[in-house]
């Protein structure tokens, strides 16, 4: 009994733990595939995270090379201050002009055009004697192909300096792309950048008013060649230049010529009355003799040529003068009080781009004057009063030197057009223009003192 007393003790206290274990064993590959469930599901979590961590780590890398770009980007924008895009040059510009008189005439612009429109002519020559109407017949070609034709990309006008300026000519010819040279005086160089800038163009250049030919490589323009869209076209009065350009003679229809007919019949007809006379630019250095100032002489043209002075003495009797056209004697510095003594019927006269540097006091009592062009007189630092002008329409003063408005302004009252473009001009009468009541036309140079007084008056 005792034997059993104690098994059952000893039972009593391995019991619970030897159930426990026998349990455990029961339910060993049941927890053992329970435990797999669990690993595989913490390793997938663990799979997760690291696709988690792995994607995350790109898109941070990702974003801080965006970032690093915008900084790259914000860098860029901050060392500039501002885009300028240039607008397509216009095809060109439109001249005013006169109309086309003649049968001849007409013929002589419908063979230009059909040569500017065929591929076989690369170079068209127009010559002929000043006056006999060269310059109207291409500033007709000149607007019909800016407003009509989509053959060229540029129509390009240069007016030849004389003597001739090869860089004055690049600078024209590149103000007409609204480029320049900035700081390049090299010719060479110059020429190089001018080709740049026909790259690829079709273009008409037409050079007007050649008196000498040169080299268009030199110059920087392309060399025509047939088919490629380039035409150039001058006007001159030399044959000798219109061949050595390369417009052959008038027969093959290369070089269209004026005949001297009709400008010799003109001065036939106005020399006998009313009394004409035309010496435009036919290079004179002197003033027609005092003989040639007739009294029946009612206008005389003397423009464009090379007259340096007027002698001191001169007092021609031309009382029936009623036009006097000297503009463009560039080298023109002065002319005698006695000139314009016995010229008491002049309306119109024009002094325009010439060198004088004192307009004479007589001009003040030529009552009937209706036209006083002094533009781009560079030199001009005086003008006398104006007070008796009082028949003055038109009064251009653009470009001289003066530095205040001539005396007796107030007195034009019959003035139409104003041209008060000055640089220099350093202060505008208050009240002027409100007394030029008739005034239609007024320009008045716009940045300097005159602006304060123009606008206090408006």
């Amino acid at each position: 009994m005792e034997f059993l007393g104690a098994f059952l003790d000893m039972m009593k206290c391995i019991g619970p733990p030897l159930c426990t274990y026998i349990e455990y064993h029961r339910k060993l590959e049941e927890n053992f595939n329970n435990l797999k469930r669990e690993l595989d599901g913490l390793n997938s979590q663990k799979k997760d995270v690291e696709e988690t961590l792995k994607a995350e780590s790109e898109i941070g890398k990702h974003v801080e090379e965006k970032i690093q770009k915008v900084k790259e980007y914000e860098q860029k924008r901050s060392s500039f201050q501002s885009l300028v895009i240039d607008t397509p040059p216009a095809r060109g510009l439109i001249f005013s002009t006169t109309t086309l008189i003649g049968e001849n005439t007409w013929k002589n612009m419908e063979e230009i055009w059909a040569h500017l429109m065929g591929n076989e002519v690369t170079k068209i020559g127009v010559c002929g004697r000043g006056g006999v109407g060269k310059t109207t017949i291409i500033t007709h070609i000149n607007n019909r192909l800016v407003q009509e034709n989509g053959k060229f990309d540029h129509v390009i006008w240069v007016t030849v300096s004389q003597p001739f300026d090869l860089a004055k000519l690049q600078d024209q010819i590149a103000s007409m792309f609204k480029r320049n040279f900035e700081e390049a005086k090299d010719q060479k160089i110059r020429a190089g950048m001018l080709l740049r800038m026909f790259e690829g163009k079709r273009f008409v250049l037409i050079l007007d008013d050649m008196w000498e030919s040169f080299s268009l490589e030199e110059v920087g323009i392309p060399k025509p060649t047939k088919g490629n869209g380039c035409k150039v076209m001058i006007t001159t009065r030399s044959i000798d230049v219109c061949r050595s350009m390369g417009c052959k003679s008038a027969d093959d229809g290369r070089c269209v010529k004026m005949h001297d007919l009709i400008r010799e019949m003109a001065l036939y007809i106005t020399s006998m009355s009313p009394l004409f006379m035309v010496k435009a630019g036919e290079k004179l250095q002197e003033l027609p003799r005092e003989q040639e100032w007739k009294q029946n002489l009612e206008k005389a043209s003397l423009m464009r040529n090379e007259i340096s002075e007027i002698p001191p003495n001169i007092s021609s009797d031309c009382q029936a003068l009623s036009t006097l056209l000297l503009q463009e004697n560039v080298y023109l510095k002065n002319i005698p009080e006695s000139f314009f003594v016995r010229m008491q019927g002049l309306k119109i006269l024009n002094l325009s781009y010439t060198n004088i540097e004192k307009l004479s006091d007589s001009i003040s009592h030529l009552t009937n004057l209706k036209a006083l062009l002094l533009q781009y007189c560079e030199n001009l630092k005086h003008v006398p009063c104006l007070a008796k002008l009082v028949c003055l329409r038109n009064l251009n003063l653009e470009g001289t030197r003066i530095t205040e408005v001539p005396e007796g302004m107030e007195m034009l009252q019959k003035l139409r057009y104003l041209n008060l473009f000055l640089l220099f001009l350093e202060k505008l009468p208050i009240g002027m223009l409100s007394k030029l009541s008739c005034v239609q036309k007024l320009r008045v140079y716009w940045g300097s003192k005159t602006s304060e007084e123009t606008v206090e008056e408006a």
